[in-house]
């Protein structure tokens, strides 16, 4: 997918959050995005995990609209996350492995946290 393509499709899922979140989805984060998955598969096409991944995408950006948080991605790595939180001056890093850490304790309170990673690409990370 282009960058052009994702970022119409981000921005077309973010309008769907705008539209449905509040109905009763809110407080269903794995819900909405599988219906916003499948609103993304029905509407335009596409594949399940990368429908999954914008909508995921997507719906980052509509929480981000009420946190000044933010991830330095240019100081982010595959390996350290550099997290910015300007409200309080405070910066956090966060090394893969402090966040498989969070990650696993989450699954069991938010599924949505997890899902299956396609197996090519397991393999090759």
């Amino acid at each position: 997918m282009s960058p052009e393509t994702t970022d119409l499709l981000q921005a077309a899922a973010a309008r769907w959050y705008d539209q449905h979140l509040n109905e009763h989805l809110h407080s269903d984060r794995d819900m909405a995005v599988k219906r916003c998955a499948a609103w993304l598969f029905g509407n335009y096409g596409v594949a399940a995990a990368p429908a999954r991944d914008t909508a995921l995408q997507a719906l980052g950006s509509v929480e981000a609209r009420s946190s000044a948080a933010y991830i330095d991605v240019d100081r982010t790595t595959s390996h350290t996350l550099f997290l910015i939180d300007p409200a309080t001056g405070r910066e956090f890093a966060f090394t893969a492995a402090d966040l498989a850490h969070v990650a696993h304790g989450a699954v069991d309170r938010c599924p949505i946290h997890a899902h299956q990673q396609p197996q090519s690409a397991a393999a090759a990370g």
